[in-house]
């Protein structure tokens, strides 16, 4: 879930070192690192860490106070090196940061990986009965139109739900299964499992903290 960030951020170094070897100026506008692409970059670390973890999870406090860590690690190198000081303090920067995601994604695959706690057992339904209804509601500034799901019910404690995603949210979980494979195939089967282990994530996650 976090690696294609914790890649960016690494070749993010790559272009700040080779900024502060040959200065602002000899550098391809192709090459170094524009504000707008760090700023994308950090606002989707946040948006991945608050769906994985969720909103007021201990793991989304940790990276915003590294954030906030930010400036003062540009400002304490450019005291040391006036010209070159700027690249170097967001190097530093994106070397903790990526301490942090692989903590992160350590998290998130030991979670995928640890059972969910056995409920205690009920009686099978009669029989499954299938009801439409939709999500919880959104704003229509947020979205263009309501999502939607099909849920039925089944044995053995167990629901089978089928939800309906708007384009650009299934563009965004192909585009991470697309990364995570390196044949660069993406298989319809291979972004609902990635749904799914974020659900069930997200889930696990809001049982623990409450």
């Amino acid at each position: 879930m976090f690696q294609p960030l914790i890649d960016d951020a690494r070749d993010m170094i790559g272009r700040l070192h080779l900024s502060a070897e040959k200065g602002r100026d000899n550098v391809p506008s192709s090459v170094m690192m524009r504000y707008s692409e760090f700023q994308a970059w950090e606002t989707a670390v946040q948006g991945v860490a608050r769906l994985v973890f969720g909103e007021d999870s201990p793991a989304l406090d940790r990276w915003q106070t590294l954030v906030q860590r930010r400036d003062t690690l540009v400002s304490e190198a450019m005291r040391k090196d006036v010209k070159r000081g700027e690249y170097f303090g967001m190097i530093d920067y994106f070397h903790l940061a990526i301490g942090v995601l692989r903590e992160f994604e350590a998290m998130y695959q030991y979670t995928l990986a640890t059972p969910p706690a056995a409920e205690p057992p009920t009686a099978p339904a009669a029989a499954p009965y299938i009801v439409s209804q939709p999500l919880a509601t959104v704003s229509t500034e947020a979205a263009r139109a309501e999502p939607r799901a099909r849920v039925a019910r089944l044995p053995n404690n167990q629901w089978d739900v089928t939800i309906t995603l708007e384009d650009a949210i299934y563009r965004w979980l192909s585009d991470i299964v697309a990364a995570r494979n390196t044949t660069g195939v993406i298989e319809p089967a291979a972004v609902a499992h990635l749904a799914a282990s974020i659900v069930e994530r997200v889930a696990t996650q809001s049982r623990r903290n409450t």
